[in-house]
């Protein structure tokens, strides 16, 4: 997000705060599998950007369909303005 910078809790909550202390909060990072199974999650700040990692496990069902390089995932809620990018 243009303007802020992004802060991590050590829950893993981030917080989003701008120039003039607008707070923009991120809840804790959750994921789960196309079954609905909790998946291993966190996030990890790079400079002024937020990524979402997640760790499948070997019982996690990732696939969509037959394409082995597509990837189906639920992870938290989207921020407006932000690109979500999935590296399977």
């Amino acid at each position: 997000m243009d303007g802020y910078q992004p802060y991590q809790s050590d829950t893993g909550e981030v917080i989003f705060i701008d120039g003039q202390n607008d707070a923009v909060p991120v809840a804790a990072p959750w994921a789960t599998d196309a079954d609905g199974r909790a998946v291993p999650t966190r996030y990890e700040v790079r400079g002024d950007e937020l990524f979402q990692m997640v760790f499948p496990v070997a019982q996690a069902n990732l696939a969509q369909g037959e394409n082995p390089k597509t990837c189906l995932f639920f992870t938290a809620a989207p921020i407006p303005g932000v690109i979500w990018r999935v590296k399977c």
